[in-house]
């Protein structure tokens, strides 16, 4: 039960996530246009050039510092013409991932162009409010994931759009684009950069409630199955242990069947009948019989295999189960104070160890039975 509870809570935890292709571009979830561009548009040297753009993203630049913030960046334009009914929702996911490599070491922003209400105009790329966040491209094949969550709009474009600093959240439910920035204040001459494999991910939060529910339901249905299982074994121990007992209440048949020794029968008729005083115990039946306490165990143990507490406990308490059984709506402390109990506390102790339940669970299960 365990072994497969473990099994289908990671089956339950695997479909709950999912992901999205942004690349190759044949494979992608949803429709992007591909653009370059480099500060030349804004009469900068710095210059771009695509290798591929399909499959993956190769592409080598250079950079030239004729300007204070010379860059060139890749976008993945996933609304050519800017129509707000054709900007994609990345609200469902939760991050973004994909594999780069790089001709040396270098940082890269990977940025999120979002509509902004107040700022946005759907013909200016450069309106739509940008979220981003850095990244390492090194020189081997490096998978490089990041929380959507946790991208940060820079103070450029808040001061350059007369945004307050502290208005700096976002919202991912109309995406416009998706770019890789790069910018340098060194200069740079053909080098190179590969981008692959760009994938979304989420989390479907559905199978995880319906699939712990119903996890639910099986372990409850798991212990009702050992509570049945357990009701009947008890049942059958029940009944067991009063067909056994049987013969140690059956008075009559000390009358018809006496023993042989007369001081083994003298001292089974006076326990048989007299059990249920509370007063019954050892020493009174030293006194009333005027045997030695040896003697009484060295009888009993020799009939019955029993010390004298064991055998009137057993009197007493087969009594109590035929009571019960008989009696069904009979107080139990009644009964119990019937046949010579007068501590509760022991009697249900010993009523527990002779037949595995409580005198309440007894009752229960011979109301079944």
């Amino acid at each position: 039960m365990l072994v497969g509870t473990g099994v289908y809570g990671f089956l339950v935890y695997y479909l709950s996530y999912y992901s999205h292709k942004l690349l190759p571009h044949s494979d992608s979830a949803m429709p992007w246009n591909f653009q370059a561009y480099s500060d030349r548009e804004l009469d900068g040297n710095s210059s771009i050039n695509v290798i591929e753009s399909k499959r993956d993203i190769h592409f080598s630049y250079s950079i030239a510092n004729t300007l204070d913030y010379p860059f060139v960046t890749v976008i993945l334009d996933f609304s050519s013409d800017g129509a707000s009914n054709k900007l994609a929702n990345l609200s469902k996911y939760t991050s973004i991932s994909f594999f780069s490599h790089c001709q040396h070491l270098m940082e890269i922003s990977l940025q999120l162009h979002n509509y902004d209400q107040q700022v946005t105009r759907a013909d200016i790329f450069s309106s739509y409010r940008v979220a981003q966040q850095n990244f390492l491209c090194k020189k081997d094949d490096t998978l490089i994931t990041m929380d959507l969550s946790r991208f940060v709009v820079p103070v450029w474009w808040l001061s350059k759009h007369n945004v307050g600093v502290t208005q700096n959240t976002y919202s991912l439910e109309a995406t416009r684009a998706i770019s890789f920035f790069i910018q340098s204040n060194e200069a740079q001459t053909d080098t190179e950069v590969y981008i692959s494999q760009v994938k979304l991910h989420g989390r479907n939060w559905y199978y995880t409630w319906v699939g712990s529910g119903l996890l639910v339901l099986l372990w409850l249905g798991y212990f009702l199955y050992l509570f049945r299982l357990y009701t009947k074994h008890l049942v059958a121990s029940v009944q067991k242990r009063i067909v056994s007992n049987k013969p140690f209440i059956a008075y009559q048949q000390l009358s018809l069947n006496p023993h042989k020794d007369k001081v083994k029968n003298q001292l089974l008729r006076f326990m048989a009948e007299e059990f249920h005083r509370p007063e019954m115990n050892l020493n009174f039946t030293v006194e009333k019989l005027g045997l030695n306490r040896n003697k009484i165990n060295a009888l009993l143990k020799e009939e019955l295999d029993l010390t004298f507490t064991a055998y009137l406990n057993k009197l007493r308490l087969t009594e109590v189960a035929n009571q019960i059984t008989q009696h069904k709506e009979k107080n139990i402390s009644e009964i119990a104070h019937s046949v010579g109990y007068n501590n509760i506390s022991y009697f249900n102790r010993v009523f527990k160890n002779e037949y595995g339940c409580t005198p309440r669970k007894f009752r229960e299960v011979s109301r079944k039975n």
